[in-house]
């Protein structure tokens, strides 16, 4: 997931820098010329992980599990941009990687879902139940390797939970 978003962004930052060459010589300001590049090869990573999951596995069962899952999935799907790319990637911990966002965005859109998710009511049976959810987010430095760039993501995330959960780091 991460590789290939990063994949795109650099053949799309060649795309950018070939068009900013031909924008300079029609006589577009350098100033906007650098923002459109700044933004083109900007990529974030939002990591998230529903708070004390294996509990509602534990207490209420799978199923119940499942129909969590399942709805949070719905909710990254409803609020994600079309050229987001949201996936679980593995337990109760889900990944978004957002292009064209810097961290102050990218926090604000965090903040968005991690309360919507927190608003979300999740009914399987007679069990009626809320969740929350805690963020790590992470911008792309333009070189690092996917896997490094998760970690920094996963670092953050850490920080949230050990900070009392239900939160977004940057």
């Amino acid at each position: 997931l991460i590789k290939l978003a990063l994949s795109i962004g650099a053949q799309r930052e060649g795309a950018v820098h070939s068009a900013a060459r031909r924008a300079t010589e029609a006589g577009v300001s350098p100033d906007a010329i650098n923002q459109v590049i700044a933004l083109a090869a900007t990529i974030g990573l939002m990591v998230l992980d529903l708070d004390h999951f294996k509990s509602v596995n534990d207490t209420h069962g799978h199923d119940v599990g499942d129909e969590v899952l399942r709805r949070v999935a719905q909710c990254l799907k409803d609020f994600t941009r079309y050229h987001d790319v949201a996936a679980r990637v593995g337990g109760e911990e889900f990944a978004v990687v957002a292009p064209t966002m810097d961290l102050e965005i990218l926090a604000k859109f965090a903040e968005r879902i991690r309360k919507a998710i927190s608003e979300l009511v999740i009914e399987s049976g007679n069990v009626r139940l809320k969740v929350t959810s805690s963020f790590g987010l992470a911008l792309w430095d333009g070189r690092e390797a996917a896997d490094a760039f998760y970690k920094r993501a996963d670092k953050m995330l850490y920080q949230a939970k050990t900070t009392g959960r239900n939160r977004v780091c940057a």
